[in-house]
């Protein structure tokens, strides 16, 4: 059965997400079980990608079909998705004209 949602459909809905709440009110986003879970209640201490990479493999993130976004820097989402083939990542910024999505590298912080 196919998931109701790919990543291309979270990339968008992630972008909406930005453009109307801003990026300091991102909260980690993942999509497991053709289901869309937020990280709430993470502690100050605790960084945003330091939450995902403990709570991840918790929930089911990286088995295949499953994707992630988190803030990463200050205005910087990486989201990523893993299939068959592995894991790949963007990151998403603003840029002159709107959001820019574009491909990275494996980042160095990411455990799963």
């Amino acid at each position: 059965m196919d998931s109701p949602l790919d990543f291309e459909q979270f990339l968008d809905a992630t972008c909406n997400i930005l453009d109307e709440d801003g990026f300091a009110a991102y909260l980690p986003t993942l999509f497991v079980d053709d289901e869309i879970l937020v990280l709430e209640g993470i502690p100050d201490s605790v960084s945003d990608t330091e939450a995902l990479n403990d709570v991840g493999t918790e929930y089911g993130l990286g088995s295949n079909g499953t994707f992630f976004a988190v803030l990463a820097a200050a205005e910087t989402v990486v989201a990523g998705e893993f299939s068959t083939t592995g894991w790949r990542f963007v990151q998403i910024q603003p840029g002159s004209s709107g959001l820019v999505v574009s491909p990275v590298e494996r980042p160095l912080w990411f455990r799963l």
